[in-house]
């Protein structure tokens, strides 16, 4: 097997050769990178070949580096990230997890004969406090009982007990449905104990079906000989404690810090997680249990109830004493009058397994007034439609940017529906981050997915995206409102140091009742730019109902003109999870944008969403105008902004309004005796006058903006030349319009001397405060109101 790699890898380099001896210097780069990544993993994997690999891969990387010094355009040629040997690759890099190696399942390699008595190579999980603990086979021991019941289950002295929850849930479920959860997994399937004490136990990680490999010693006191681990007490039944290591094992050790059920059964048995948290402003109570009460009793979810940090007090916790915070609970039974029956996993008493002291019955108001989650794991066999995709994060921004990620987009086409009249149908999407280290920093994800035809035309659609978590599981459900056929972009967001290195990997799994296709579409653009930017105090504009959206970062954005077609545009950017994120592209020449008009909008990402927008459209060549905002002004943070296009363009920074030039901020206010109104009214003189001084020429222009809204006031800033007697226009704003940007008389250039700069709104008496800035390219201009 690994000199098979080796000698693939080699192949590789050698075909990397002999395109680069064609000239064909593209297809020799990928191909050189390819190899080089193939003797790399090889190097991290195969202690026997890690010098020839390493040195393998300097050769391959220094073959490419002189392609790409020959070839500064040389462009890899595009992947088909969803081909057989890539997603390969993926889950071969996620099989290390927590220092060991879990290599995907092989239901041929599992021969049990061995005569002499199996030890683990790897050694025994940790345990946190392993003073006192021995690690021991229990001869008297069998594998299964048909009279073991949920209760006879418990959590003992390791801190555990989502995972002993999640054994006693699906220990119930196999009682009321005959399922075998769990139990199915664990091999050798005979009733007996393995004589050479073997086990392996078939586990949903990282992306993959993989081989988790024990031996039967269970830690246990070395003075009273009890289990300290998961127990089934006198009955002495090993499958929970055995199934219980095997976890334990992948979670680098009994030590962990405690997971929940739903990562708990995903991994055991492969169920989809959906952990609904019962104090969510978003949490529907009714609709909830009739959902959760509908999956119980058909058998298609298990559900176990997790408390928060505090346990209830006082007269509305009567009868809940027993609640334990920061704790699982499993549900053996749900009654349709509203009542669940609830197991405590925890073992109070030594040798108490008893019915009575751990169950409990509790109403389903109770479980919302007092648990925190309720965690639901669905059998996925509910849908008819399944498909499972891999592909990798790669860090994309700098230090300060918070490392959010974003990589492929996934297009997903969802069938036609049947026109029944039947109720509107949802996809599921499970996003799965790959855990290589539980040390490692939390990583935050987060599925975006948006109708592929509604954000490229820059309306509102049916879309998810922006509910950040750190949990390495996360589900999408998606409401398909129609009976039509969809078409989705799904990507996968990242935010957070967790993943440590450039190439972090992910799962998508599709579940759904209609079929549906994915692909991975390479980007039509042949050209890209990426652009790392900050939203500051002086840029963090706001959205376009903010009055300082005009000072949002912009970029004058020309598309090749040469030929009058359409072309692809695709805009995305991407900030910390905390930052709301919009881009657009606006008609025009490339010049800064103060208010944004409907017609005016080539292509917008959508609504504000956290992370990462992102829009794509086929538009004409031509002179837009990029702006990228954040959804509430002085939101700080830095982005990546990039742009990909199927034909050159340039891309340049719009500087701020009056960049370059000295500027004098004044705030003022209309009166009962100062709103003059306009000229028309007839009392235009009573507006407040500032009185500007020019000792030498100078380029001036002005906005005025209200200070607060309401009231809502057209406005008009207009400078007079004055010679003390009377007053002459020489520049004004324009007809009396109303903006949130405000007015702005636009740049001239005056000669030295006295002039007079009067703000006024339309109507007169309208009584607000208001803003004026004035820009100069001279120093020392003053603006003095007249009093």
């Amino acid at each position: 097997m690994s000199g098979n790699a080796l000698a693939s890898a080699r192949a590789l380099a050698a075909k990397a050769a002999a395109k680069e001896l064609e000239k064909n210097l593209d297809g020799a780069f990928q191909l050189y990178l390819d190899a080089a990544r193939a003797f790399l993993h090889i190097a991290n994997t195969q202690p026997a070949h890690k010098q020839v690999a390493k040195a393998e891969a300097s050769k391959a990387v220094e073959r490419a580096e002189k392609i790409k010094h020959a070839k500064a355009d040389v462009k890899p040629v595009a992947k088909d990230a969803f081909a057989d040997d890539e997603q390969a690759h993926i889950l071969r890099k996620s099989a290390r997890i927590n220092g060991l190696v879990f290599p995907a399942w092989d239901p041929s390699n599992l021969d049990f004969s061995q005569d002499a008595v199996f030890s683990d190579p790897d050694g025994q999980p940790q345990i946190e406090h392993p003073d006192g603990v021995q690690w021991r086979r229990l001869p008297n021991g069998c594998i299964h009982a048909p009279d073991l019941v949920p209760y006879d289950i418990v959590q003992t002295v390791i801190g555990n007990c989502s995972v002993v929850a999640s054994l006693a849930a699906c220990l119930q479920h196999h009682r009321t449905f005959g399922s075998n959860l769990v139990r199915s997994s664990l091999y050798p399937q005979d009733d007996t104990q393995s004589t050479s004490g073997k086990y392996v136990y078939k586990m949903l990680l990282n992306g993959s079906w993989r081989r988790i490999v024990i031996d039967d010693m269970l830690p246990v006191n070395s003075s009273t000989g009890t289990l300290l681990c998961a127990s089934t007490g006198p009955k002495h039944v090993l499958w929970p404690s055995l199934v219980e290591k095997a976890y334990m094992k992948t979670m680098g050790g009994y030590a962990f810090e405690g997971s929940n059920s739903c990562i708990d059964l995903h991994a055991l048995i492969g169920w989809i997680p959906e952990p609904i948290s019962l104090n969510s402003p978003s949490f529907r109570k009714e609709q909830t249990w009739q959902r959760i009460l509908d999956g119980f009793l058909s058998g298609r979810c298990l559900v176990t109830l997790g408390t928060g940090k505090t346990t209830p007090s006082g007269s509305g916790s009567a009868g809940i004493e027993w609640l334990i915070a920061s704790h699982d609970y499993a549900v053996t039974d749900i009654t349709k009058d509203g009542t669940l029956r609830v197991l405590d996993p925890l073992q109070q008493v030594e040798d108490d397994t008893s019915e009575q002291t751990r169950v409990h019955t509790v109403s389903w108001d109770e479980v919302c007034a007092h648990f925190e989650t309720a965690y639901v794991s669905w059998d996925p066999k509910s849908f008819r439609h399944y498909k499972s995709v891999h592909g990798s994060w790669s860090t994309s921004l700098s230090e300060g940017a918070g490392k959010s990620t974003l990589n492929q987009h996934i297009r997903l086409t969802v069938d036609e529906g049947a026109d029944d009249g039947s109720p509107s149908e949802e996809l599921w999407i499970l996003l799965s981050r790959h855990v290589k280290d539980k040390d490692a920093p939390p990583t935050f994800i987060s599925v975006h997915a948006l109708q592929q035809d509604h954000f490229s035309s820059g309306r509102d659609a049916s879309q998810l995206g922006g509910a950040y978590t750190d949990s390495p599981l996360l589900l999408a459900r998606l409401k398909l409102d129609t009976k039509q056929r969809h078409n989705y972009v799904v990507v996968a967001s990242a935010s957070g140091q967790g993943q440590g290195e450039t190439n972090a990997s992910f799962t998508f799994s599709i579940y759904s009742n209609r079929g549906f296709t994915l692909s991975h579409a390479p980007p039509k653009a042949l050209h890209t730019r990426r652009i790392e930017g900050a939203f500051t105090s002086k840029t963090a504009g706001g959205s376009p109902l903010s009055a300082t959206f005009m000072n949002n970062p912009q970029w004058a954005l020309r598309l090749d003109a040469t030929k009058n077609r359409k072309v692809e545009l695709r805009l995305s950017v991407e900030g910390s999870k905390d930052l709301s994120l919009n881009v657009k592209a606006m008609w025009g020449s490339g010049k800064r944008i103060t208010d944004i008009s409907e017609g005016d909008v080539a292509l917008d990402s959508g609504t504000y969403r956290y992370g990462l927008a992102f829009g794509e459209k086929s538009v004409q060549a031509g002179d837009y105008t990029v702006i990228v905002s954040s959804f509430k002004p002085k939101e700080l943070g830095a982005f990546l902004l990039t742009v990909e296009c199927s034909v050159p363009f340039a891309l340049e920074p719009i500087p701020q309004e009056g960049s370059g030039m000295y500027s004098t901020a004044l705030k003022g206010s209309w009166t009962e005796a100062t709103a003059g109104g306009s000229p028309s009214s007839g009392r235009y003189h009573l507006n407040p006058v500032y009185d500007l001084h020019l000792p030498t020429q100078a380029t001036l222009l002005a906005r005025l903006q209200l200070a607060s809204r309401p009231p809502n006031a057209a406005l008009n800033i207009t400078i007079f030349a004055w010679d003390g007697v009377g007053r002459r226009q020489v520049v004004t704003s324009g007809p009396y319009a109303e903006h949130t940007s405000g007015v702005l008389a636009p740049e001239t250039t005056l000669p030295a001397g006295r002039y007079c700069l009067i703000p006024s709104t339309y109507v007169p008496g309208v009584c607000a405060e208001y803003r004026l800035v004035v820009y100069s390219s001279a120093a020392g201009i003053k603006a003095t109101l007249r009093t």
